[in-house]
C-alpha cells in the first residue's frame, strides 16, 4: 500500500482516457547555470541553492506535463509529471487528483479536491505544474513547500466572489485532511532553508546532509540517509485550514495553519516522523498598472523524540515585479532562521547544529520572444550562517551566488 492513493488515481485517469477529451499543458525550461556553491543540498551538502559548482552548464531546469480532462461536467481529473536531469529516475509524478465543482445554487461556490496535490499556500507558484512565473527560483518558503510538502488526502474550499453579489469583497475558507507527509520538517532541520525551484516527485527520495546525528555512533547512524517525505509512517491524520479575503481585485490576504499531526516517536522504513506545525500569512497588492507586490511570512516548529529535540523556524519575503509590453522585471528579498529553543549542549549535540540564520536577494528579468516562449536571466545571492558546516570542515558563514539564463517554452 506504499503508493496506494497515487496508484489508484493514476489507474482512474488511465481508465477514463478513451472516454473524455484531454487537455495537455506543459513547460520546458532549459538553462545555463553558473554557481559558486560548493556542495548543494541536492548532493547531501549544506549549500542553499539547487546547483553547485560541480553541476554548472546546460541543465534541464523544468520539464512539466499536465494532463487534465472532465469525466463528468462538474468533475475534473488532473495529473502532472515532471522531469529533472538530476533525479535518479528522471521522471516522476508530482500531482494526481480529482476536483469536483458542483453547480452553484447561490452566491457561494464549493470545490472538493481528492488525491495528491500541493497545498495552495504559495503566491509565486501559479504556473503550469506548480512552476514559478515571476522568477526562476522560488522564495525560501515556497522552495520548502515544493521540496517537502504534499497533500495526499482531501481539501474543501468554500468561497463567495463579490462580483456575484455586486460587492467589492471576496471571502473564502479552506480545510483539508491528509496522511503520508509525516517526515515533513526533517529536510528543514538537517539542511535548513534553501532557495531554488526543485519540485520533489511523489516516489523519489532526496539526500540528507551528513550532520553529526548521522555520523558513526550517532543516534541515527543506522537510519536511511535519504528522505522519503511522502511515505506513510504513522496512522495519524494531518490537517490545514485557511481564510481568504480580497478587495476589488487589487488586494488580497490569506492566513493559514498547518499541522501534520505526526507522532514524533513513530518510526518506519528507516525514517522517523516529525511533528511539523506552522502559521502563515500572505499579502498580494496590485497598486498600479503593471505593478505587483507579494509578501509571505511563516513561523512554526518541528519536533521528534528519538533524542528529544524541537526546532523552531521562521521565514519571510517580499517580492515586487513590473510588467510592460513583452518585459517583466522582478526583485525579491528573503530572510530566514531556524533555532532550537532552550538548547543545551550534549554528547550528540555539542553545538546547535539545527540553528541557522540568513537572507537572500533575487533579481530576474524576462523577455517574451513570442507567445509561450520566454528568455529569463536571474541572479541569486544567499548568505547564511549554519554551525553544522563546521562538522564538514567548512566555514559556518557562507555566501553563495548563481547566475542563470533560461529559455522557457510554455505550451
Amino acid at each position: 500500500m506504499r503508493r496506494g492513493l497515487t496508484q489508484a488515481l493514476a489507474i482512474t485517469l488511465a481508465a477514463t482516457v478513451p472516454a473524455i477529451a484531454w487537455d495537455v499543458d506543459g513547460l520546458l525550461d532549459v538553462r545555463l547555470v553558473h554557481s559558486n556553491t560548493d556542495d548543494s543540498w541536492t548532493d547531501g551538502g549544506l549549500g542553499k541553492q539547487r546547483y553547485d559548482s560541480n553541476h554548472e552548464g546546460l541543465r534541464l531546469g523544468q520539464g512539466l506535463l499536465t494532463l487534465s480532462g472532465n469525466p463528468l461536467d462538474t468533475v475534473q481529473a488532473s495529473a502532472t509529471i515532471s522531469a529533472d536531469d538530476r533525479r535518479h529516475h528522471v521522471v516522476d509524478i508530482t500531482e494526481a487528483f480529482l476536483r469536483w465543482r458542483p453547480i452553484p445554487t447561490s452566491s457561494w461556490r464549493t470545490e472538493l479536491k481528492a488525491g495528491a496535490f500541493f497545498a495552495p499556500f504559495s503566491l509565486e507558484n501559479d504556473g503550469t505544474g506548480w512552476s514559478t512565473t515571476r522568477t526562476l527560483s522560488a522564495s525560501a518558503i515556497n522552495s520548502w513547500f515544493g521540496e517537502e510538502l504534499r497533500t495526499k488526502g482531501i481539501e474543501l474550499q468554500i468561497s463567495r466572489p463579490g462580483r456575484f453579489v455586486q460587492s467589492a469583497h471576496d471571502f473564502g475558507l479552506m480545510v483539508a485532511a491528509y496522511r503520508g507527509n509525516e517526515s515533513a520538517g526533517s529536510l528543514l532541520a538537517y539542511r535548513g532553508w534553501g532557495v531554488g525551484d526543485r519540485i520533489t516527485g511523489l516516489t523519489e527520495t532526496v539526500p540528507l546532509s551528513a550532520v553529526p546525528i548521522y555520523g558513526a555512533y550517532g543516534p541515527l547512524d543506522q537510519d536511511d540517509k535519504k528522505l522519503d517525505d511522502f511515505h506513510q509512517i504513522d496512522s495519524r491524520t494531518g490537517y490545514y485550514a485557511a481564510l481568504h479575503y480580497a478587495y476589488s481585485g487589487w488586494a488580497s490576504v490569506d492566513g493559514y495553519h498547518y499541522d501534520n499531526n505526526a507522532n514524533p516517536a513513530a518510526w518506519a522504513h528507516y525514517q522517523w516522523a516529525w511533528r511539523t506545525r506552522f502559521d502563515g500569512l500572505n499579502l498580494k497588492l496590485m497598486p498600479a498598472e503593471g505593478w505587483e507586490v507579494l509578501a509571505q511570512g511563516l513561523r512554526g516548529s518541528t519536533e521528534w523524540n528519538p533524542v528529544p529535540a524541537r526546532m523552531d523556524y521562521r521565514a519571510g519575503y517580499i517580492l515586487a515585479d513590473y510588467r510592460w509590453d513583452e518585459n517583466l522585471i522582478a526583485a525579491r528579498y528573503d530572510r530566514f532562521k531556524t533555532w532550537r529553543p532552550g538548547f543545551k549542549s550534549s554528547y550528540f549535540f555539542p553545538d546547535d547544529y539545527y540553528s541557522e540564520s540568513g537572507h537572500a536577494w533575487t533579481v530576474s528579468y524576462t523577455h517574451e520572444l513570442r507567445e509561450g516562449l520566454n528568455l529569463t536571466a536571474e541572479w541569486v545571492r544567499v548568505h547564511s550562517d549554519r554551525p553544522a558546516r563546521e562538522f564538514l570542515n567548512q566555514p559556518a558563514a557562507q555566501t553563495e551566488q548563481s547566475t542563470t539564463v533560461a529559455l522557457r517554452w510554455a505550451f
